[in-house]
């Protein structure tokens, strides 16, 4: 695999990923598929100049709530879509005026939270819809199809509730097919099915991520027809280390144990890394390649599969166990994945 210093020059880890014979990776695949925009240690721009003419799309990570530089960004051959904030300082809804333009933040002594676990009323959430609003609408440069949300977890208080403010602040901006709401942790699809099933949210759309499914014990969802038939993204990576031989942040795991580098004693690898979500290479799933063909067969033929994984050897390492779950799957083009 290759290995790339964050220390290493930014110039030279693009000249030699792009020495690299990689094959194109949209002729491997029988299905649309995408890439995280941060493949490699370098800025949004440069990881766009190498992505450019190897993928379909690209999700174009907006993690915090700030706004990418997309007027920046290069002229390239793929489609978009975003991935909307996840995190936000801790002070963002007590301090709204401050990040109201949402601007850059690069802080090292900021702490940073679940939105849905620290907003503490409805204004609290419609001033977080806005934000997203925002920043999907100064990404219409680029034209991006859609943005990925995170469910709120079920455990908060009146979550279904700030559920609907989140979507009706959306939807009173942007067409409601252009948000697609993903399954984290403890907050799965089936969770609030009779709410994502409703008449007036026909046009909303989900985004299936397979690692939380399987590490958050989600994976029923694949009996849910009426919301399976509303994914339009998928989320795959690997959420723990399968039972290969393989050092991963200094842990080393030996046939189907741990070692005890981090962790006191040996340990059952699932049973060790439950609920974790580590965005590893697809051949740590093959003791879920029943589920995930079982899960391909549900999924609409014209969704977006995303791979998830934050390394571009990574990605590569990732073909065949995707190429494999979907064999039935027929070539399309890119454009068949906008619902």
């Amino acid at each position: 695999m290759l290995q790339i210093s964050k220390f290493i020059c930014p110039s030279k880890v693009l000249a030699l990923l792009n020495k690299l014979s990689y094959k194109e990776l949209m002729h491997k695949y029988p299905y649309p598929f995408a890439v995280p925009s941060w493949v490699f240690p370098n800025n949004a721009k440069e990881n766009m100049v190498f992505l450019n003419n190897k993928v379909m799309e690209v999700e174009l990570l907006c993690f915090e709530p700030s706004l990418p530089p997309v007027h920046d960004f290069p002229e390239v051959s793929f489609t978009w879509h975003l991935h909307l904030p996840s995190s936000v300082p801790v002070d963002f809804f007590e301090e709204k005026e401050k990040y109201a333009h949402l601007p850059s933040l690069h802080e090292e002594n900021i702490k940073w939270n679940n939105p849905w676990l620290l907003a503490k009323n409805i204004e609290d959430i419609a001033f977080y819809a806005s934000c997203c609003v925002h920043i999907f609408e100064h990404c219409k440069r680029i034209n991006p199809w859609a943005a990925v949300a995170h469910l709120p977890p079920v455990q908060i208080s009146h979550a279904e509730e700030k559920l609907v403010e989140f979507i009706k602040c959306w939807q009173s901006h942007l067409p409601l097919n252009t948000l697609a709401l993903e399954n984290v942790r403890d907050a799965a699809h089936q969770d609030y099915e009779q709410l994502l099933c409703l008449e007036n949210y026909k046009d909303l759309l989900l985004c299936l991520d397979i690692a939380h499914a399987i590490s958050f014990e989600q994976k029923s969802i694949i009996n849910y027809n009426s919301l399976m038939n509303k994914v339009a993204l998928v989320h795959w990576s690997a959420p723990y280390p399968s039972t290969n031989n393989i050092t991963v942040d200094g842990e080393k795991f030996i046939g189907n144990k741990i070692g005890k580098s981090k962790i006191d004693g040996e340990k059952n690898i699932e049973e060790t890394y439950k609920k974790k979500d580590m965005h590893l290479p697809l051949y740590h799933l093959k003791n879920e390649h029943t589920f995930c063909q079982q899960a391909m067969n549900k999924i609409p033929k014209n969704a977006m599969h995303v791979i998830e994984v934050f390394d571009w050897q990574g990605i590569e390492d990732s073909v065949d166990f995707l190429k494999n779950s979907a064999a039935h799957y027929t070539k399309k083009s890119k454009n068949t994945c906008h619902l």
